[in-house]
């Protein structure tokens, strides 16, 4: 049991549902983990949630989705998965919440409700005009018209997705007492999503920006004097050079997922010709040593 645990840990990601039906399900598969030889889960969302996005949108951070089980059988889960010495990462959304939140209910009645400037508005929707689309598909933009309040809210991914504004010390003070509140049931990481998006500058593209890497700093070093074992995996997509730097001096993530990355090796075994992968790795300025163990593992979990 030490902070630098992850270095030899063998992580199995699953969602509840579609692995053992619930949380009580997959607490008794844990002896097939062990078998495995697994020492860590990463649980994909389990929050209540309209399941717009998989999960992903989510209507309340201080619970489970309740065909999932209960608060109480979560517990039992992380507990016994603890005596099996298996740790548990559960997914932790920090860009937006679903459009079914509480805050965001409050929020959109009315324009002096408490939770206002928890999320972005604008009455022109004119903005953040370099900001990415994701769901070019789903909506025009990202400012989504709001009836009640007659100006617009900011959403990245789906519409149902308002952003939040971190800009604001009381969605910082809220998020990390959630930290905390999972902390407090066992929790022993959290793969943070979207990490490059949960800072905006109006006039920049609203992606990798300093403030999210100091959001970052924050969380860790409020979230380690809780558990000072605490592992952030980071979802940083996109240049890898780029995604390193979510790792910071050390004071950021621990962990990171690097789908361009992910995509090359997979296609590297398939072909066995690795070289893609290794001018990608040596651009980033990866050590050569640092090349030939990531092919070792990557090779080994394959087989």
């Amino acid at each position: 049991m030490n902070p630098t645990w992850c270095a030899k840990a063998t992580v199995y990601e699953l969602y509840v549902d579609k692995f053992a039906g619930n949380f009580s399900g997959l607490a008794a598969k844990l002896d097939y983990f062990e078998n495995l030889g697994i020492d860590c889960l990463h649980v994909l969302p389990h929050y209540p949630s309209p399941m717009i996005d998989g999960g992903y949108d989510v209507s309340d951070y201080r619970n489970v989705r309740s065909d999932l089980g209960t608060l109480n059988d979560f517990i039992n889960f992380i507990t016994k998965a603890h005596d099996q010495r298996i740790r548990v990462i559960v997914d932790f959304v920090l860009n937006h919440t679903s459009a079914e939140h509480s805050w965001f209910k409050e929020a959109r009645q009315s324009r002096r409700a408490e939770t206002r400037d928890y999320y972005f508005w604008s009455k022109t929707g004119l903005e953040y005009r370099e900001a990415p689309n994701p769901f070019s598909n789903l909506k025009p933009n990202n400012w989504i018209y709001n009836s009640p309040t007659k100006d617009y809210y900011f959403a990245t991914f789906y519409p149902e997705q308002p952003d939040l504004n971190w800009g604001n010390p009381r969605v910082f003070e809220e998020m990390l007492s959630i930290i905390n509140f999972w902390l407090s049931l066992g929790v022993d990481g959290f793969r943070l999503d979207a990490v490059p998006y949960i800072a905006k500058q109006d006039g920049t593209n609203c992606q990798a920006l300093p403030e999210s890497h100091a959001i970052l700093k924050r969380l860790r070093t409020a979230a380690e004097k809780i558990n000072p074992e605490v592992i952030f995996l980071g979802e940083a997509s996109g240049e890898l050079d780029q995604t390193k730097e979510y790792f910071g001096s050390g004071d950021e993530c621990q962990l990171l997922y690097e789908f361009p990355l992910a995509a090359e090796m997979i296609l590297a075994l398939y072909n066995k010709n690795y070289e893609r992968v290794y001018r990608l790795l040596k651009k980033a300025n990866f050590p050569t040593d640092a090349i030939g163990w990531l092919f070792c593992g990557i090779t080994t979990s394959f087989i």
